[in-house]
């Protein structure tokens, strides 16, 4: 089942493919290479379900310690063009790291 955010992101990504382009169309640098990264993103995700479930797993293997690094079961996978591929992942940080109990007191 995809997350809520992956749900947006494809009806985003359905939009952007279905706009018109015309001569003098206004473009956005950032936003149309944010834009890109989404849709390769999704057809990654979409070329290989099977692929991107195995990658997951190998990073939830590799580097998944409970509390401080922890990979969703839909996280995003960029396959890079090197042999390997980037995997979402959450990282713990801790409020002293930055000083949130400080803040918290005040």
């Amino acid at each position: 089942m995809p997350s809520t955010i992956e749900t947006q992101a494809r009806a985003v990504v359905d939009v952007v493919r279905k706009m018109p382009r015309w001569p003098g169309y206004p473009t956005y640098p950032t936003l149309n290479v944010a834009l890109q990264s989404l849709c390769t993103a999704i057809d990654d995700a979409d070329a290989d379900p099977e692929l991107m479930k195995r990658i997951r797993e190998a990073a939830d293997a590799r580097w998944n310690c409970d509390g401080e690094i922890e990979i969703d079961d839909d996280a995003v996978v960029s396959v890079s063009d090197d042999p390997g591929a980037y995997v979402q992942a959450w990282v713990w940080v801790d409020a002293s790291a930055y000083g949130g109990d400080e803040e918290e007191k005040s």
